[in-house]
C-alpha cells in the first residue's frame, strides 16, 4: 500500500464487483430482450455510425484497462509505463470514498433507466426498429437523462478509485461520448415526438 492510497487487493475486488455488476445490469435485459436493443450495424447516417464506433472503442477500451488492472493490480509494470498513477497524496481515500459512491449511484441510474424504458431501451439510435413511445415515469420524472448521467457519474467515480491517466482520459472520452449521445438523441426525440418529448 503507498502513501494514501487503499490496498491494491481492495481496489481490485471492487473494481471487479462494479465491472460483474455492470454486466449483469446491462446484460440480463440485453439477453431477454434477444439482444433487440442493440442498434450497431442498424445505423444509416453517419453520424450514428460515428457514435457506434466511439461507443464499441470506449467499450473494449474500459473492459481493457479494468481487466489489467484487476488481473495484474496497480503496482504493474505496463500499469506504471501508461502514465503511472494521478498524485492525490492525503486526499485519496477521501477520493476512493466519493469515487466508489458515485460508481455505485451511477450503476443505480443506469440500472433503473434501463428498467424503466423497459422494450423503449436502445444502445444508440435505432433507425429501423425506433421507439414508439417517450418514457415519463419512475426516475425519468427526475432526470431527462439517467441512463448517460450514470454513465458519467460511473467514469468520474472510476477516477476517483483508481486515479491513473488511463482511467482519466477513457473517462473524459466516455463523458465527452454521453453528452454527443445524449444531444444526438434529444434532436432525433424531438423530431419523431414533438412537444410529448419537450
Amino acid at each position: 500500500m503507498r502513501d494514501g492510497t487503499m490496498p491494491d487487493a481492495l481496489v481490485r475486488i471492487f473494481l471487479t464487483l462494479c465491472l460483474l455488476a455492470f454486466a449483469l445490469i446491462v446484460g440480463v435485459p440485453l439477453h431477454r430482450r434477444r439482444w433487440k436493443p442493440i442498434t450497431i450495424t442498424k445505423a444509416r447516417s453517419l453520424k450514428n455510425r460515428a457514435m457506434e464506433l466511439g461507443l464499441l472503442v470506449g467499450l473494449v477500451g474500459w473492459l481493457a484497462w479494468l481487466l489489467h488492472v484487476i488481473v495484474r493490480g496497480t503496482n504493474d509494470l505496463l500499469v506504471q509505463q501508461l502514465g503511472g498513477m494521478l498524485e492525490l497524496g492525503s486526499f485519496y481515500l477521501v477520493a476512493a470514498l466519493l469515487g466508489a459512491t458515485l460508481l455505485i449511484a451511477g450503476l443505480l441510474l443506469v440500472a433503473f433507466g434501463i428498467s424503466e424504458m423497459d422494450d423503449q431501451w436502445r444502445i444508440g439510435i435505432d433507425e429501423q426498429d425506433p421507439q414508439t413511445r417517450v418514457v415519463q415515469t419512475g426516475i425519468f420524472k427526475v432526470l431527462r437523462h439517467p441512463i448517460y448521467t450514470g454513465i458519467c457519474c460511473i467514469a468520474g467515480g472510476a477516477v476517483l478509485v483508481l486515479p491513473h491517466f488511463v482511467t482519466a482520459a477513457l473517462a473524459v472520452g466516455s463523458i465527452a461520448g454521453a453528452v454527443a449521445q445524449m444531444k444526438l438523441e434529444e434532436t432525433v426525440m424531438r423530431e419523431r415526438f414533438g412537444d410529448a418529448y419537450k
